[in-house]
């Protein structure tokens, strides 16, 4: 579907479930999600993916692999925002890097280029990204794509005494980019 310097962002194949598995079930990847998946997770979270396209077949989540050697880094991409917040915008960016990818700007470049496409191509009046307050690198990540910190919240399927529960949501336009 794109790419950019190194990276291409591509539909999701059945042979990639080891892949978003071993993603998924990271536990350095997922320490700001409220558990690691197993495998039937990981499964039907593959289907959702695959399934989107065929709602709204210019976005959805991407594989992402390594433009020079094929190697899967990854996922990133947007979706409809599942939070019951009518201040929030619909869709949402979001990406998850296995960490030997990480801090070597690859997320960065990967969001940029959907970033733009969503602002510029699907004219979409905004664009959010949201996080656990603990999850730092990814507010960085937000900041450096230009969005701005715009709510707290705490997320309504975390009790409220959860170390995760407390969220920020980062919100770009296409004139902050």
């Amino acid at each position: 579907m794109f790419d950019t310097d190194r990276l291409i962002l591509r539909h999701w194949q059945h042979s990639d479930l080891d892949h978003l598995h071993r993603l998924c079930s990271n536990v350095e990847v997922m320490r700001y999600f409220p558990n690691i998946q197993d495998r039937a997770a990981s499964k039907q979270m593959l289907q959702r993916f695959q399934n989107a396209f065929m709602w709204h077949p210019d976005y959805g989540v991407w594989a992402l692999e390594l433009k020079q050697t094929g190697a899967f880094v990854g996922m990133l991409g947007l979706q409809n925002c599942n939070l019951p917040f009518d201040f929030m915008p619909k869709i949402e960016i979001l990406w998850r890097l296995l960490p030997q990818y990480w801090s070597q700007g690859l997320a960065l470049e990967a969001a940029l280029c959907v970033q733009d496409y969503a602002l510029n191509h699907l004219r979409l009046p905004a664009l959010t990204a949201y996080t656990s307050y603990p999850n730092l690198p990814s507010q960085k990540l937000m900041q450096r794509m230009g969005m701005h910190a715009r709510l707290s919240f705490h997320h309504p399927m975390l009790p409220l005494q959860h170390q995760l529960n407390r969220h920020i949501a980062y919100i770009s336009t296409a004139s902050d980019i």
